[in-house]
């Protein structure tokens, strides 16, 4: 069954998808991937479908079954993104409203009574939020007002509060961040984008995913020295990608197999623009200015076994969005075509979303 779900997941860093249109990049769908073994997506019409491992409630249905295929959530609609976890989903609301289903055992849900698990969807107060992302055991919560906001899991002090502790089970404020834009969480790690530009990330820095030499925990937020212009981030299990203004795409930590971590970021890619980054447990997925997805990285076979590689893949249509989490990637085409894969086989069809 495990198999089955590999070829078929998108498993959590998030990335929100982008449409480009004459230059200009409008939202059409959200696609969600983790380190986990369930996935989820937000459709144009603002509908939200999950699929995978379902033992911990995190496919939202009420129920433990789990499924192949994508499953829309009934009666759930206005929704503008999904992210996903270890074994937990996040939903954030078009009003700004959180709302949170699957295993809560270190706390990732946020709610204020502590139980084991959530096998529906229920709303956080308090939150009025424009971003969200999952860790594998915590959730990380960009604020309207620029502020992140995290519980969950803070061993390698990834919540950003100062000190590494073992859990907090509502929501706290992490220290020194405002005018934040954008987020991005996978492994034990946070990325937070500032609106001029920078950088600042806390957690876990075993492979200098975070700049400068290697700590078991970044309790208090700090700023990733070497990067300006930053558009983009994303987070990988042990390593770091950020876009720049110029299109330019810049790695830290253990962006490579052959390669040593890198404490000093490391352009990717060098002779290309790109559009969109997406990063996974040894790779990176990216996409060109004219809609080509590049893959960079371990690709992985049907028997888990990773192989090397850097190329430039060409599905036949123009892609507008793409993912990656856990061993696999994903990527959505104009038509509103789902396309799941692991670098190794060929891209495999899995939906296609309404239109809006």
């Amino acid at each position: 069954m495990k198999k089955q779900l590999l070829a078929a997941l998108l498993c959590l860093c998030v990335l929100l998808a982008t449409l480009f249109a004459c230059g200009q990049a409008k939202p059409a769908v959200a696609l969600a991937l983790g380190s986990g073994y369930h996935s989820a997506l937000t459709a144009p019409d603002g509908t939200a479908w999950l699929w995978g491992e379902n033992a911990d409630g995190q496919l939202g249905n009420k129920t433990r079954q789990a499924s192949t295929q994508p499953l829309r959530l009934l009666n759930f609609a206005q929704n503008a993104q999904v992210a996903v976890g270890g074994n937990h989903t996040v939903f954030l609301k078009k009003d700004g409203a959180v709302w949170v289903c699957g295993d809560n055992y270190e706390g990732q849900l946020g709610t204020p009574d502590v139980v084991r698990l959530i096998e529906s969807p229920v709303q956080l107060k308090k939150l009025d939020a424009s971003m969200v992302a999952a860790g594998i055991s915590y959730t990380a919560v960009l604020q309207k007002d620029g502020t992140v906001w995290g519980f969950g899991n803070n061993t390698k002090g990834q919540l950003g509060v100062g000190t590494p502790s073992p859990r907090f089970d509502i929501p706290v404020q992490a220290r020194a961040l405002k005018d934040i834009t954008a987020i991005a969480a996978q492994g034990y790690f946070t990325l937070c984008l500032t609106k001029t530009g920078e950088v600042w990330g806390m957690g876990l820095n075993a492979h200098s995913q975070l700049g400068g030499k290697p700590a078991e925990a970044v309790a208090t937020p700090r700023k990733i020295e070497g990067l300006t212009d930053i558009i983009a981030v994303a987070a990988g299990l042990n390593h770091s990608v950020f876009l720049k203004k110029d299109g330019t795409v810049w790695a830290l930590g253990q962006y490579s197999l052959e390669e040593d971590d890198a404490a000093k970021p490391v352009q990717l890619q060098k002779n290309t623009k790109f559009a969109a980054i997406a990063a996974g447990l040894s790779h990176t997925f990216l996409l060109d200015r004219k809609g080509n997805p590049w893959y960079i990285g371990a690709a992985y076979d049907e028997n888990e076994k990773g192989t090397v590689i850097s190329r430039a893949m060409q599905p036949g249509v123009k892609v507008v969005a793409i993912a990656s989490g856990g061993k696999l990637s994903a990527f959505a085409t104009r038509d509103g075509a789902i396309f799941t894969f692991t670098g190794a086989n060929e891209p495999v069809r899995l939906i296609e979303l309404p239109a809006k």
